[in-house]
């Protein structure tokens, strides 16, 4: 459960009457003040506690009805239902849900005076220089108190412009694309633009519990919005909304208990933000831990009988130069000796280290012409790119192939074969896949050959070793941009075990990578 989840909930809880200790509060507690009312949040001339939802109600109607004669407030005027009343009445069909006997449903047209905002001109200068008056709009709004504005009007805008001056405590909801139904409180006198309601509650109405009612229901605007780009959920459906109106008491006393519970919610969103986190990141620190202690000798033991990698690099060599001999591969000039401070730790005595480019052949790719569609009309050979490319994965099919034409002039038909180990070296450094067809592949990718090469015990121990070590000394650098070309590439430092330990360690980590997998999930 998420933190607004759980706020979700006792919001639910306390419009339903259920979070109070013992449901809802019985009438004989009246009376007694709540601690937890901020400023902006303090109910005029509040009548006595000790009426039920229904009586305030009553008294509600009849207050309302003495300030529409006195021309205080206008008359709502916004239909609903076949009556044609102001507001309709109540129908059992509407209520969603049981509430306390001493609660009563009313509408929120009936429990304070609403009315939006306007936007003045923007182009008569009169309406905004020098202003004083807080123009506010819904992205200043903040679930809160808000008791600054970034724009001011002037008294001309106000008398001219068909603006509601808002007073302290009004409560105050955005309609309005993807800020619908976010909230606040006045904190200072304002004016808002037309994207905003507010309310003014009448005497008996605890404003934040309105506030706090209306976060509850934030969901359900969401779904009543109309129209296209900026949906919108207008001034009449909101007036038209069902509201449980507890006795006035109550209403304080539920505002107090969830202003305590806040305190707590934010904590657990924070822990439980750090949790996600965590599980988020320990599967992935998980999997380079076990690839970081494969590649230092560490993940499995070392066993005499395995030999010494000395022995196997020396059967590399003559490998090699058999190849070259036979014209096989062209020959490399000579890389330079691996010198003590290079090696970035320390490797099991039966290990060595050795320079990439005397373990394998590296085959660059080429990207044909674009602008020549005799390489890529009528294609009919993979083509691989890194977007190709998964993370220790299978390339099994491409996104491009290209002609006979593009094969025989780029490649001379020499395609790496269905099992070839593949790695990028550019962009995305060091990511390696294998190929599950035979294919072509760009100037980003490389195909690697090792000369000797068991059961593919060699490539198996490439294709986990080289994401890490490709994030160490020159291909450390690529990765803050800077281009790798096939001779860093002969230069990268490879810990070379025995044959026989790069296929114990490959199956140690087959073993223990979709553990790691089973963590993400």
């Amino acid at each position: 459960m998420t933190a607004q989840d759980l706020k979700n909930s006792i919001l639910q809880l306390a419009v339903e009457g259920k979070l109070l200790k013992g449901g809802s509060l019985p009438l004989a507690t009246a009376g007694k003040p709540s601690s937890a009312t901020p400023s902006a949040g303090t109910p005029r001339n509040a009548p006595s506690d000790q009426k039920t939802g229904a009586e305030l109600l009553q008294q509600i109607k009849a207050e309302k009805e003495k300030l529409i004669a006195e021309g205080k407030i206008k008359k709502d005027t916004t239909k609903a239902g076949a009556s044609g009343r102001a507001l309709a009445e109540i129908t059992e069909d509407e209520i969603p849900f049981d509430i306390p006997e001493s609660w009563c449903w009313c509408r929120l047209g009936e429990i304070g005076d609403w009315g939006a905002g306007a936007t003045p001109q923007r182009g008569n200068p009169d309406y905004y220089q020098n202003g004083t008056i807080p123009w506010i709009k819904t992205g200043e709004l903040n679930n809160g108190i808000v008791s600054e504005a970034c724009e001011f009007i002037t008294e001309k805008a106000l008398n001219e412009c068909s603006l509601r001056y808002n007073r302290v405590g009004d409560v105050l909801i955005a309609m309005y694309g993807a800020t619908i139904g976010k909230l606040a409180i006045a904190g200072i006198e304002l004016t808002t633009n037309q994207a905003c309601c507010a309310c003014t509650c009448h005497n008996g109405v605890y404003n934040k519990y309105l506030f706090y009612f209306l976060m509850s229901q934030k969901s359900v605007f969401e779904k009543k919005a109309e129209g296209g780009a900026q949906p919108n959920i207008s001034r009449e459906k909101i007036v038209k909304t069902l509201i449980p109106l507890p006795p006035l008491a109550e209403q304080k006393a539920i505002v107090a208990k969830i202003e305590e519970l806040l305190p707590y919610i934010q904590k657990y969103d924070v822990a439980h933000t750090k949790l996600q986190e965590f599980n988020k990141k320990f599967p992935v620190d998980m999997q380079k831990s076990i690839l970081q202690q494969a590649i230092m000798g560490k993940l499995v033991p070392q066993l005499k009988e395995d030999g010494n990698a000395k022995d196997l690099l020396e059967k590399i060599k003559a490998q090699k130069a058999r190849l070259i001999a036979e014209g096989k591969i062209k020959k490399d000039k000579p890389l330079a000796e691996i010198t003590e401070d290079e090696k970035p730790f320390d490797i099991p005595e039966s290990w060595c280290w050795v320079k990439f480019g005397d373990l394998c052949e590296r085959i660059t790719g080429k990207t044909p012409e674009r602008a020549n569609d005799i390489y890529w009309n009528k294609g009919k050979y993979n083509w691989v790119s890194i977007s190709d490319m998964t993370d220790y994965g299978f390339v099994k099919e491409t996104k491009e192939s290209i002609s006979e034409e593009a094969s025989v002039e780029y490649w001379n038909k020499r395609i790496s074969q269905k099992n070839s180990l593949l790695m990028s070296f550019k962009l995305t450094v060091g990511r390696t896949s294998i190929l599950d067809i035979d294919a072509y592949h760009n100037e980003a990718i490389i195909t690697i050959k090792p000369f000797v090469d068991e059961e593919y015990a060699i490539r198996n121990y490439f294709f986990y070793s080289l994401p890490l070590l490709t994030k160490m000394g020159d291909f450390k650098d690529a990765i803050k941009g800077r281009t790798l070309n096939k001779d860093s590439i002969a230069n990268l430092l490879i810990p070379l075990p025995p044959l026989a330990e790069q296929k114990r360690i490959v199956e140690k980590i087959e073993e223990l990578l979709p553990l790691c997998k089973k963590l993400v999930k």
